[in-house]
């Protein structure tokens, strides 16, 4: 059975969903910074950091889905890597993670229709 990933129309955005930025030091992989935060009703969140982490390997991880119908983890969509250093020549202040994302326990009705016309319906995982 195929499983269809998509990022906002057919899925949805969550609000409430507990997610982690991890920094751990490039050399010992030790966490050296973790801080929670939480989606709004848009499903975007928004940690801040103060300091600098050019020795470190950050990643927003997902905590916790507030939704029980959709709270299984997508292997590789659980976690995203962000370069956190302003030792890269980006002058912005912000940085922008790649979406993560859930599985739903059942299907949206849509997701059907959308593997035929992929032409995957007949695929297995």
């Amino acid at each position: 059975m195929s499983k269809l990933q998509s990022i906002g129309s057919p899925g949805f955005l969550i609000a409430g969903a507990k997610v982690r930025l991890e920094c751990k030091h490039f050399g010992t992989g030790n966490i050296e910074r973790a801080i929670d935060g939480v989606t709004d009703e848009t499903g975007t969140y928004k940690i801040e950091l103060k300091d600098s982490h050019e020795e470190d390997i950050c990643e927003v991880v997902l905590v916790q889905s507030p939704r029980e119908d959709c709270d299984q983890v997508q292997e590789l969509r659980d976690r995203v890597s962000v370069l956190l250093t302003r030792n890269v020549g980006i002058c912005d202040s912000v940085r922008l993670a790649n979406p993560l994302g859930y599985f739903k326990d059942v299907p949206l009705p849509v997701c059907g229709e959308l593997l035929k016309q992929l032409d995957l319906d007949d695929q297995t995982e």
